[in-house]
């Protein structure tokens, strides 16, 4: 067809979702690909169509995957970030569009099963991954010193900070690999302005702020004190006692709550981006946001 009704498009979809989405994904593709761009896009079915193709595409990667036994750790980092990841970013952008999507469409319920589906087969690769990884650190003995690949988090800032050349170094809890990558993606799309490139960090354990975050920060020593992390001896879980010590290792440096910046004025952040050798920024929404949702 030349032009594709709301209510037509809503039926297809409906039976694409039924028939092909997660059993011939390659035919789901080709027909929502065809679709898609016969139904106008502030149509409310535009936003099913978009869903779908973003389940095919976790199918596609999924019918591609092969073994996911590896040999070495570092063969995990390697595979996460060539192609791992992107289960993680096409779950997570599936789940964005599948709450955008009318609920009053005819085809909803078919997309809510697919969505249904979508939850299985995301939950039993990413175990099946987390296994086979997990098997594989007990395997070679050494754990994550057996790790080359991936910069230890302990080990960030002596290698990040450069004492020659002003910097602003952000610190963003809970943003993960696969959302970095998306946002490296963005900004390449404006690539006269912004040249972002990514590479990966291995995370201590637990990964959770009190045991792990001041790591970030330059120190000494890391040990625990009273189940939290501590700095040079020191428990630096806000940003006064975080600007304390940064400024007995770098004069120059501040340490500035995110909201600082992002509400300030030209007039006021001035001083900070122009008198400073280093500012380090903390920035907790995304933790935040994500301890605060409901399920």
């Amino acid at each position: 067809y030349h032009i594709v009704s709301p209510a037509m498009a809503d039926a297809i979809i409906t039976a694409i979702a039924n028939d092909y989405l997660s059993t011939d994904v390659e035919k789901a593709v080709s027909l929502i690909t065809s679709l898609r761009s016969k139904v106008e896009e502030a149509s409310p079915v535009h936003k099913a169509f978009e869903f779908a193709l973003t389940i095919a595409s976790f199918y596609e990667k999924l019918n591609r995957i092969g073994s996911v036994t590896l040999n070495k750790p570092d063969e995990y980092i390697d595979r996460y970030i060539g192609d791992y990841y992107l289960f993680d970013l096409y779950y997570r952008q599936s789940i964005q569009k599948y709450h955008a999507i009318d609920d009053s469409l005819g085809c909803f319920q078919a997309l809510e099963a697919s969505k249904h589906n979508l939850d299985r087969e995301y939950a039993r690769i990413a175990n099946k991954i987390n296994t086979e990884w997990v098997r594989c650190l007990k395997e070679r003995g050494n754990g994550f010193a057996e790790i080359t690949h991936a910069l230890p988090q302990q080990d960030f800032f002596k290698s990040v900070y450069n004492p020659n050349v002003k910097q602003a170094i952000i610190i963003c809890d809970a943003f993960r690999y696969e959302i970095a990558e998306e946002l490296v993606e963005r900004l390449a799309k404006d690539g006269k302005r912004y040249i972002a490139e990514l590479s990966p960090g291995l995370a201590m354990l637990p990964t959770e702020t009190k045991y792990c975050k001041s790591a970030l920060l330059p120190h000494d020593s890391l040990e625990l004190m009273d189940l939290t992390l501590s700095v040079d001896h020191k428990i630096l879980n806000d940003t006064s006692s975080r600007e304390a010590h940064i400024a007995e290792k770098i004069p120059e440096a501040r340490v500035i709550d995110f909201d600082t910046v992002l509400n300030g004025s030209k007039e006021s952040l001035r001083p900070i981006f122009t008198g400073l050798r280093l500012a380090v920024l903390f920035y907790d929404a995304v933790d935040h946001e994500g301890h605060g949702s409901n399920p």
